[in-house]
């Protein structure tokens, strides 16, 4: 009963914006009407601040309703049994391992299927076929044929946003007779919507950390005990060398769920071909790559016996003693020989707003996503060694720094801002993720209805405050007198910008001629205008990489 009001309250939030596309969708099957539907299914903000009260209990039956609707969309849990699946948790590089092992299994010629979240400018980069976006006529097919499925039931209550494209994938992936599919947890992993995933054939747990807090818990324990969630019984589990806690947290849920648990080992100690750069670059990725080759090794090693001509002559790999010795240790995955496939695979994955560094004539953009303490400290150490590396090769050398800057929900800004301080910015712009006011307000691929506009902005003032106590800046400087100030050659080192068309053209409209909008504030500051060449990083969250993507375009950005 008490799930039932639950979610009765949670549909009767968005029934009311469902039902205006009840008869319009039926003569209307565009991707743009697809985008449109599926935004009616975006939680609201009090929704999910009820989420975020409800606890574990809720979250039960919230995974159990969500078992309901993949039923009722055609893709029950025992038909999910067939998707040969990598599954994939964590707090910080779950993206990046999945994109290894879709550019390893690619390699060695499989068809692939690849869920991630969140997309970065298109809704359908999400769910992939052999590492390329289905085309949009394709998108919409699958998507109608999802919600009708679900819209057949009396009950009309409709799964929430990411539920609904878990799902959709879901369906996608077996539609499409996918060879494997390579999924990447969306929140937590326990009770994730992925998680209905029986029998996964490999999972893994990136590097751990303190996000989603309001969901997960606020400990490092609670955290860890829902990333070990995916672990299944006698399914093949590894993970990256953990802190002390999650090792132990980690080894617990291997044992209580039976499941094979092993550390991997660092890159360079693989035998055979060496490798020495990524596709995604960072230091923290050689990590993430190693992980990526004990899983779709264990994942290979199991499709040649299957396809060996006898379906049963794969064993689940027995629980040993040696695999839960200790709860402080767990055993370390042995390095194999890399062969040439696998090093040109993980040399040539392309992983778009992670790590991610675009140089042009006179100004280098560097694109990080990063939303966590840990990431962020990654990111600022990619980004310091990089453009170190970049102004030393430039001349002459006037070069000038730029960090654009949002970060959401209960994140905490201070933490998030302290490692970039010492990137040496000249200049600080703090905007929300909407590419402009009018697009905050439309739907599509990148609207976000979880908050309203004056919310957000609010949000970045907290975030510049935090900028301005960690830097020492007194003062403040609004959209409303920046041009004024700017006119006046004022040195001011950090504003508020309400969209991200407005920041990069503070920005780059100088430099950049294919940004095709004239916003009344797009002067730069006179320490940019001076620089020969400008050093641009855009972090903190990957809705506004994607913003910033989108802004850019194609010619400038390849997604």
């Amino acid at each position: 009963m008490q799930r039932r009001l639950f979610f009765s309250r949670q549909a009767v939030l968005g029934c009311d914006i469902v039902k205006r596309f009840s008869v319009c969708v039926k003569m209307n099957r565009t991707y743009e009407d697809a985008i449109k539907a599926l935004n009616t299914l975006q939680s609201n903000t009090a929704a999910l601040k009820e989420i975020c009260r409800s606890g574990q209990i809720r979250q039960s039956d919230r995974f159990e309703k969500t078992k309901e609707f993949a039923a009722r969309a055609k893709v029950p849990v025992d038909k999910l049994d067939k998707l040969a699946a990598i599954h994939i948790s964590g707090t910080k590089g779950k993206g990046s391992v999945c994109a290894f092992c879709d550019s390893i299994l690619r390699e060695n010629g499989l068809k692939t299927g690849f869920y991630s979240s969140p997309h970065l400018v298109e809704v359908r980069e999400r769910i992939r076929i052999n590492g390329k976006l289905i085309c949009k006529d394709e998108f919409a097919r699958y998507f109608w044929k999802c919600w009708d499925n679900l819209k057949q039931d009396e009950s009309n209550d409709m799964p929430p946003y990411f539920v609904f494209l878990t799902i959709m994938s879901f369906y996608i992936f077996l539609q499409e007779k996918v060879d494997v599919a390579i999924i990447e947890v969306g929140i937590g992993g326990a009770f994730d919507t992925t998680n209905i995933l029986r029998q996964p054939w490999a999972c893994g747990v990136t590097s751990l950390g303190h996000d989603h807090v309001a969901v997960l818990g606020g400990t490092t324990e609670s955290i860890a005990w829902n990333k070990a969630g995916i672990f299944k019984c006698g399914v093949p589990a590894f993970t990256v060398p953990q802190d002390e806690i999650s090792t132990r947290v980690l080894a617990q849920r291997a044992k209580e769920l039976k499941a094979p648990l092993k550390v991997v080992p660092e890159l360079c100690s693989y035998p055979g071909e060496t490798v020495t750069s990524l596709g995604i670059e960072g230091r923290h990725q050689f990590l993430n790559a190693s992980l990526a080759l004990q899983l779709c090794n264990t994942w290979l090693d199991r499709y040649r016996k299957e396809t060996n001509g006898n379906d049963n002559c794969y064993e689940t790999p027995a629980v040993t003693n040696e695999d839960v010795q200790c709860e402080k240790l767990i055993p370390s995955a042995e390095p194999f020989p890399i062969n040439l496939n696998m090093k040109f695979a993980l040399e040539k994955t392309y992983w778009p707003g992670r790590s991610h560094c675009i140089k042009r004539n006179n100004y280098t953009l560097y694109l990080d996503g990063a939303h966590t303490p840990k990431s962020i400290n990654a990111c600022s150490t990619w980004f310091c060694k990089r453009a170190d590396e970049e102004k030393n090769n430039l001349s002459p050398r006037n070069v000038a720094r730029v960090l654009i800057f949002n970060c959401t929900g209960e994140r905490d800004s201070r933490k998030l801002l302290a490692p970039l301080v010492s990137c040496d910015f000249d200049f600080a712009i703090f905007c929300t993720n909407s590419i402009t006011e009018e697009s905050a307000r439309k739907s599509s691929d990148l609207s976000d209805f979880t908050a309203s506009l004056s919310s957000r902005l609010k949000r970045c003032h907290e975030n510049h405050e935090a900028w301005k106590r960690l830097t020492g800046e007194t003062g403040s400087i609004t959209l409303h007198d920046l041009d004024k100030k700017l006119r006046a050659n004022a040195m001011q080192n950090s504003c508020v910008f309400s969209s991200v068309l407005e920041a990069l053209h503070c920005v780059l409209a100088e430099r950049e001629p294919l940004l095709d909008a004239n916003p009344e504030h797009s002067r730069s500051p006179r320490v940019l205008s001076h620089a020969n060449h400008i050093q641009v990083v855009v972090t903190g969250s990957l809705h506004l990489v994607g913003a910033a993507m989108k802004v850019l375009g194609p010619s400038i950005v390849q997604v």
